[in-house]
């Protein structure tokens, strides 16, 4: 962002500049042109991608610390499907 002219602290900082009303239907073009900017930089930064690498990581660590828990929701979510299916007809 720093390229484009932009001064954020943070990769989430544009959404929250207290400079936009997301309230309101008229969006003001410093808006339009810091939200293309942000776009461009977070694409270019594979920010979501990485984002989600990294989530996914921590959920896979988490699993694996408590699996027992884990096979149970997952044996419980399993019955209460095979259930709704039965009554269901399906």
């Amino acid at each position: 962002m720093q390229e484009r002219g932009f001064d954020y602290a943070d990769p989430t900082a544009a959404i929250s500049d207290p400079r936009w009303d997301l309230d309101t239907a008229d969006v003001p073009a410093a808006e339009i042109d810091t939200a293309r900017s942000d776009v461009r930089c977070k694409t270019s930064a594979r920010y979501v991608e990485v984002w989600h690498e990294v989530e996914v990581g921590v959920q896979q660590d988490v699993i694996s610390r408590d699996a027992e828990r884990f096979a149970s929701l997952a044996t419980a979510r399993e019955t209460r499907l095979a259930t709704a299916r039965r009554i269901l007809g399906t």
